[in-house]
């Protein structure tokens, strides 16, 4: 039989967090709509049943909130992978691409706009929707500190720079050596510079 999406599998938990907060499409970023632990699990469940039941390039919508909360709420740290946020939903490996792709189709239907330079990031994109990566900074209190500290001197040299900073240029910063290592990805790099970002303008 030919899927449509009439045949697919419910959208509740998508319309859910949609409907619980007033709004008829995701805020964008989609760290604002704060996404709640039992909220994470609907979808990591959504997801799930839906490659089990070969439907999940359906499932854009959730795919791509599942990215942003899992940066905000599970990294604690270490590289960011495809098959790690795959996995944290139950989907095997082989089904990590899948996932990621749908999240990715997904993005311009939300309204996403992919980070570049001299090329297109939507890995990272995806990632940073969800903000900062709160598990991996509060649960370690020389995380914290340290961040804050990293978070300041970057506002310092955003207000001085004369070109724009990008995520390939923070590793030649002085204020990099603040952050722990496992700090020191792109991700962060890039939330870092937005947040900075409106920081230095707003002075």
């Amino acid at each position: 039989m030919i899927k449509t999406l009439e045949t697919t599998m419910s959208h509740a938990i998508y319309n859910n967090i949609l409907n619980s907060r007033g709004l008829s499409k995701p805020l964008i970023p989609i760290w604002k709509m704060n996404i709640s632990p039992e909220e994470q699990k609907g979808l990591a469940d959504t997801l799930r049943e839906a490659y089990y039941h070969d439907d999940l390039e359906y499932y854009g919508k959730e795919a791509a909130l599942y990215y942003a909360v899992w940066w905000q709420r599970s990294y604690s740290g270490g590289t960011q992978s495809e098959r790690a946020i795959a996995k944290s939903a139950g989907i095997p490996a082989e089904g990590s691409d899948l996932l990621y792709g749908c999240a990715r189709k997904a993005m311009a239907e939300l309204g996403i706009i992919p980070i570049h330079d001299t090329q297109y990031h939507y890995f990272r994109t995806l990632l940073v929707q969800g903000g900062i990566p709160i598990n991996h900074i509060v649960n370690n209190k020389g995380n914290f500190n340290n961040y804050s500290i990293f978070l300041n001197s970057l506002v310092k040299s955003v207000s001085n720079l004369n070109t724009e900073l990008t995520a390939d240029l923070v590793p030649q910063l002085s204020c990099v050596s603040y952050l722990p290592k496992s700090f020191c990805n792109d991700g962060i790099y890039e939330i870092s510079i937005q947040i900075a970002s409106v920081v230095s303008y707003s002075y």
